[in-house]
C-alpha cells in the first residue's frame, strides 16, 4: 500500500486557513501537488507540473513543482510564479524542465486538509472569488 502525499502531520502547527510564511512553505516546498490539486478543485483552472526533460513518472527524489494556470499566470501558494523563476530559486537549470499538464492523482487523499489554505491562497490573489465546488 502507498503512503499518502499528504499526512495530518504534515500541517502539524499549522492554523486551517491561515495563509503564513509556515503555511507557504509546506505548500511550496513538498506538498505543492496537494495545494495545486486543491486549487484545481476548487477553480477547474488545469493543474501543470515543473518537471525535469524526459521524466514522465512521478519520482520524488527529482525535484519538480506543481501550480494551476490561473487567469493571471501560473499560482502556488506563495503567488504567482514562471517556470524560470521556480528553476532559478531551486539552482537548476531551466533549459532542461518543461511545463506540462497533470492530473496529481496521487495527492488525492487527506485534500480535504488542505482545502481552508486555498481558499485563502484564492482570497488572497483573487479578492473576492467564490467557488460553487466543495
Amino acid at each position: 500500500m502507498q503512503k499518502p502525499y499528504l499526512k495530518p502531520e504534515d500541517l502539524a502547527g499549522l492554523r486551517p486557513g491561515v495563509l503564513d510564511e509556515a503555511a507557504i512553505d509546506v505548500f511550496t516546498n513538498g506538498r505543492c501537488a496537494s495545494m495545486a490539486l486543491a486549487l484545481h478543485k476548487l477553480t477547474g483552472w488545469e493543474v501543470y507540473s515543473f518537471v525535469p526533460l524526459g521524466c514522465f513518472y512521478q519520482d520524488h527524489r527529482i525535484p519538480a513543482h506543481a501550480v494551476v494556470d490561473s487567469p493571471k499566470g501560473l499560482l502556488h501558494a506563495a503567488g504567482f510564479i514562471t517556470l524560470k523563476e521556480w528553476t532559478t530559486r531551486h539552482n537548476l537549470d531551466s533549459d532542461n524542465y518543461r511545463v506540462c499538464l497533470d492530473k496529481l492523482s496521487y495527492a488525492e487523499e487527506n485534500l480535504n486538509l488542505v482545502m481552508p489554505f486555498a481558499r485563502a491562497v484564492l482570497q488572497k490573489y483573487f479578492p473576492g472569488f467564490s467557488s460553487n465546488r466543495p
